[in-house]
């Protein structure tokens, strides 16, 4: 039989300890359920909701201080035909893999690792010049791969491999943050479509402006440059971010 309560009596006392042992109960269950709303029930990595937010809010930070900020969709290869060879539920186990390493490779504050929809996962990166950002999208490239996670319906490798589209901006008069994902998404779009299993990425100063893959160098105007560590960037390393 449950427990039934009663009305509350407003005559009796509680005692200023169980007072506060409720309030803190209670405040916990409010951060857990605010956790859930902001996370992907399947990874826990942040969810489109969360990742939109902190998107916007970055933008408007990066835009006072006119300071660059970076995005990264990222995408498993041939993904459909890996659920078709293994079933759904070794495919949630690779999503889970995958996100536990992006995951770890966000650790300042203000970076962000979500879960953008499907097997599209995308990162957040503040303050993040655009030299590193190609030595670090293709660190989580080879990393994935050195994952060795068996893909027998892939058409690019072996093991499961992802496609990298990222873009690089200083917010200016007249851009968005839906442009800085936009460009993101072209340049994925690009790395798949020259063969899937790389990187390509896209620099934004102004409109128009071209992707590139990793390794390639910029014209004197397009804002793309090579995938190399500037004199004054830190090394990207594994289980670091961006800068910092």
């Amino acid at each position: 039989m449950g427990v039934q309560i009663g009305p509350l009596d407003l005559g009796t006392r509680v005692a200023p300890g169980a007072a506060i042992a409720r309030s803190l109960l209670l405040g916990s269950a409010i951060d857990r359920l605010a956790a859930r709303s902001w996370s992907d029930g399947l990874t826990g990595l942040a969810n489109r909701r969360r990742f939109d937010q902190a998107l916007a809010e970055e933008w408007r930070r990066a835009a006072r201080h006119e300071a660059p900020v970076a995005v990264l969709i990222i995408d498993l290869d041939d993904f459909k035909a890996y659920n078709d060879s293994y079933g759904h539920r070794q495919g949630d186990r690779c999503l889970r893999q995958v996100a536990e390493l992006l995951g770890g490779r966000v650790r300042r504050a203000g970076d962000l690792a979500g879960r953008y929809g499907g097997e599209e996962f995308v990162l957040l990166l503040p303050n993040t010049e655009m030299p590193g950002l190609g030595n670090f999208a293709e660190q989580l490239r080879t990393q994935i791969e050195e994952l060795q996670l068996a893909h027998a319906g892939s058409r690019v490798s072996s093991w499961v491999t992802i496609s990298v589209g990222a873009a690089w901006l200083v917010p200016a008069i007249g851009m968005s943050a839906a442009d800085l994902v936009a460009r993101a998404d072209d340049a994925l779009y690009q790395a798949k479509g020259l063969g899937r299993n790389r990187v390509a990425i896209a620099a934004l100063r102004g409109t128009g402006s071209p992707v590139a893959l990793v390794g390639e160098t910029a014209s004197e105007d397009g804002g793309l440059k090579a995938a190399q560590h500037g004199s004054d960037d830190p090394p990207l390393t594994p289980g670091s971010a961006g800068v910092g």
